[in-house]
């Protein structure tokens, strides 16, 4: 057991002189990147609770996500990163043998978007592998709608904000490199509708692909 545990240590201290070693040269200070992600992620979404005069939670449902983020780099391989994209979730549902005739379809909606500010730092794996990990402050909006025939129903817009932390990698080739993300939020959101109020603690993981241009730098 001892001897495991000295292996274990010693692994850990190989790698995190390794990352010390390569981390401080990651990217030049001064270089920007533009990134166009798409990905999957979760939409928190509201409905009226009957007659009772409330408004309720519901599941979260899954989006698709796509949007655009630009980094600057900083001294000591910080970089400052603000991004924003759009969500969409659809769901169509077709009658039965056992429907009643005429039954419409019945299609569910939600349309959101986002914007998020964050620093990451950057470490350096080989010279065309970085990675990255860092903290961020999130804003949300999204929207449900229903729609069967001709009726449309439209569910209060629900907000959010939120703290998260990701951690990604790209693989860099010249001026261009692809790469993807993961990550968890937890924040709180609410919704209003004739004076009902709702508020709940949200989270949710998100992940998404990269395209990066990088630019700039000495």
């Amino acid at each position: 057991m001892k001897t495991l545990r000295t292996v274990v240590m010693a692994a850990a201290a190989m790698l995190a002189l390794s990352i010390a070693a390569t981390s401080a040269f990651a990217i030049e200070a001064g270089t920007s990147l533009l990134g166009i992600h798409v990905g999957g992620g979760e939409a928190e979404w509201v409905q009226d609770a009957g007659t009772a005069g409330y408004i309720t939670s519901e599941s979260k449902l899954p989006t698709i996500r796509a949007g655009l983020e630009y980094w600057h780099v900083m001294a000591n391989d910080k970089a400052i990163t603000l991004s924003g994209g759009l969500g969409y979730f659809s769901e169509t549902d077709k009658p039965g043998t056992a429907a009643a005739p005429a039954s419409p379809d019945l299609k569910s909606t939600v349309t959101s978007f986002h914007v998020r500010l964050g620093m990451d730092d950057m470490y350096k794996v080989t010279d065309n592998v970085i990675l990255y990990m860092g903290p961020g402050v999130q804003y949300g909006s999204g929207k449900f709608k229903f729609e069967a025939g001709t009726f449309s129903d439209e569910a209060p817009t629900v907000t959010t904000w939120s703290l998260d932390g990701r951690f990604g990698g790209m693989c860099k080739k010249g001026n261009v490199g692809m790469g993807g993300s993961i990550g968890h939020s937890f924040g709180i959101s609410s919704a209003t509708k004739d004076g009902a109020k709702a508020n709940w603690t949200s989270g949710g993981f998100y992940g998404e692909g990269s395209l990066v241009f990088f630019f700039g730098g000495s």
